[in-house]
């Protein structure tokens, strides 16, 4: 990592860690998304993949505001996806190691079911997971 690269990211781990301290959950998700960015252009996309993936999930969650899928960060998941070699099934045990279920006070669904949206998400069907996901929030609210 070049040493402006490896400044800008102590700096957003810093921020990461305090957004995360003071329960900013949303600020943290942008602080992952921003950390994804930069590993991009050091062409560590496994670790890319890593951040943006526990983006989603926080974002997902409904914790800092509504559920949401940022279709802003989806072509850069792709792109990390492809870039990073790995296969479908290793994607998926990837997500699975990297997002726990603590990582946010609530969620909606289960890890499992957040991974089956970012799939079809991966797999451009955007409109089929945003479905779902409305109907989950829909159905959390008349509860």
């Amino acid at each position: 990592m070049s040493y402006a690269n490896n400044e800008e990211f102590a700096r957003l781990s810093a921020e990461c860690r305090r957004h995360l301290k003071a329960g900013m959950l949303d600020w943290f998700a942008f602080d992952l998304k921003s950390m994804g960015a930069l590993l991009g252009k050091e062409g560590k996309y496994t670790d890319k993949l890593k951040v943006l993936m526990l983006a989603f999930y926080i974002e997902l969650s409904g914790v800092c505001c509504r559920s949401t899928i940022d279709r802003a960060i989806l072509p850069s998941i792709r792109n990390a996806a492809e870039k990073s070699g790995l296969t479908k099934h290793q994607i998926e045990q990837l997500y699975l190691d990297t997002v726990r279920a603590d990582v946010t006070p609530r969620h909606i669904m289960t890890v499992k079911d957040s991974l089956y949206l970012l799939s079809l998400c991966l797999d451009n069907k955007e409109e089929d997971a945003e479905d779902i996901l409305s109907n989950l929030t829909h159905a959390s609210l008349t509860k």
